[in-house]
């Protein structure tokens, strides 16, 4: 059970980073959407490597947050 468990942590890992180095630039949920399992598997099995990996590989959006625009007088 254990290689298999291992086997699929290779290969959801390949599929992942194949995605994001095929998708560079675009946001992490944009990326999920295209292979929700393989994210769900990861983020189930192996949420830190993921989270490394998100971070390496992909932008992240930045919030639009117009109350700092704004100061009240």
């Amino acid at each position: 059970h254990h290689v298999l468990g291992e086997r699929r942590r290779r290969e959801a890992r390949a599929k992942w980073l194949e995605l994001l180095t095929g998708t560079t630039g675009l946001p992490i949920k944009t990326v999920r959407k295209m292979d929700s399992a393989t994210y769900a598997w990861l983020y189930r099995n192996d949420r830190e490597w993921l989270s490394a990996s998100n971070l390496k590989y992909a932008t992240a959006v930045q919030p639009n947050n117009r109350s700092e625009e704004h100061t009240s007088e």
